[in-house]
C-alpha cells in the first residue's frame, strides 16, 4: 500500500482507532503482522516512539 493511501484510511471516522494504528504500525515499520498484534502496552516505549517484539526465534528486536 502507499503511504497516501495509509493516510486515507487513517482520517476515515469509520474506522477504530486499534485498525488504524496497526495499519500505521505496519507500515511505518515493515514488521510481521504477528509481531505487532502481539505487543502488549508493557512493550512500548512511547517517548522513543518503539516497540520491543519478540522475533522468529525468540530474539528480541525494536521496531520504530
Amino acid at each position: 500500500m502507499s503511504r497516501s493511501r495509509i493516510d486515507r484510511l487513517c482520517r476515515r471516522r469509520d474506522v477504530p482507532v486499534r485498525e488504524k494504528t496497526l495499519w500505521r504500525m505496519l507500515y511505518e515499520s515493515a514488521s510481521r503482522a504477528s509481531a505487532v498484534l502481539a505487543l502488549n502496552i508493557e512493550d512500548l516505549d512511547l517517548p522513543n516512539k518503539q516497540a520491543r517484539v519478540t522475533v522468529k526465534g525468540g530474539d528480541t528486536m525494536w521496531i520504530t
